[in-house]
């Protein structure tokens, strides 16, 4: 799983507020990429997960959650939560790459 194009190096433009925001475009893109995250995931196998697999999976989920309430937000014109669920969106993603250069490295 590779993170969105618009996370790794997105174009931003600014709020009132001063924060970064994502384009209707970028925001799409992201969200097509989260979906296909989802749907790549290997169903669990018989006995659990190490607990940084279930944390992934999770991040997985999240971050494809975040990006629904972003898009809603956005709909609603409700800059707050935009920028608030945009700001948890970047950390989600954060964790997600830190993961993998961590698991490439293994």
């Amino acid at each position: 799983m590779t993170p969105a194009p618009a996370a790794r190096a997105r174009n931003t433009n600014t709020a009132a507020e001063g924060e970064a925001i994502m384009t209707d475009e970028e925001l799409q893109e992201a969200i097509e990429e989260a979906e296909g995250d989802v749907k790549s995931l290997s169903p669990p196998p018989s006995g659990p997960l190490p607990q940084r697999e279930v944390w992934r999976r999770e991040m997985i989920l999240l971050r494809q959650l975040t990006l629904y309430k972003i898009e809603r937000a956005k709909k609603q014109g409700k800059k707050d939560l935009e920028i608030f669920n945009t700001a948890i969106y970047g950390l989600m993603t954060s964790f997600v790459k830190s993961y993998q250069q961590t698991m490439e490295q293994v």
